[in-house]
């Protein structure tokens, strides 16, 4: 077992960890390091997971080879807003790795987010359920999980497709 993840949780915190497959949405078992830190920020308490995934040494994604090495790491800052009243951040150590053969480099797979996104998809999830209920407002939404309104429309426009009504064959104006 990894020394940086507690087997017995004595805090909150700790008890978030021993629950990754719900906060996170991930296995435990995939996770090879997370750190938690509080910090204060634009006027918000802030929880942070520091997150390193175990290396699974991928082929490469250009020429698919086998034998590719790590070149260096990349930090990710993802918002990641899944426990309610409380702003969260996960800062995702990727690793880059480098093909000998075609001598290109390509980054880990992320599984809290798609490609050039900063809002983890069990966030987008949370948004678009709480969208549903109609006395919700894209601005009270946004609040809640730390995003901009416009934001919040975006993920909508994005996620939802509502079919227009037809419009009858004739209008009457008086």
């Amino acid at each position: 077992m990894n020394k940086n993840i507690p087997s017995h949780p004595s805090t909150e915190l700790e008890r978030i960890i021993e629950g990754m497959d719900a906060y996170f949405g991930i296995p435990r078992a995939a996770i090879e390091t997370c750190h938690i830190s509080n910090t204060y920020r634009d006027g918000k308490d802030i929880t942070i997971f520091e997150v390193q995934l175990k290396d699974h040494n991928p082929p490469c994604i250009h020429c698919s080879n086998l034998k590719t090495t790590v070149h260096g790491y990349r930090t990710s800052h993802i918002k990641h807003s899944v426990l309610a009243g409380r702003n969260c951040e996960i800062h995702l150590k990727r690793r880059r790795y480098y093909c000998p053969v075609c001598q290109r480099t390509f980054s880990e797979e992320n599984p809290f987010v798609t490609r050039r996104r900063q809002i983890s998809l069990e966030t987008v999830v949370n948004i678009l359920e709480d969208l549903k209920k109609p006395e919700e407002t894209f601005a009270s939404v946004a609040r809640r999980y730390g995003i901009g309104a416009s934001t919040a429309m975006q993920i909508f426009d994005t996620h939802v497709d509502m079919q227009r009504q037809p419009l009858s064959e004739y209008i009457c104006i008086d």
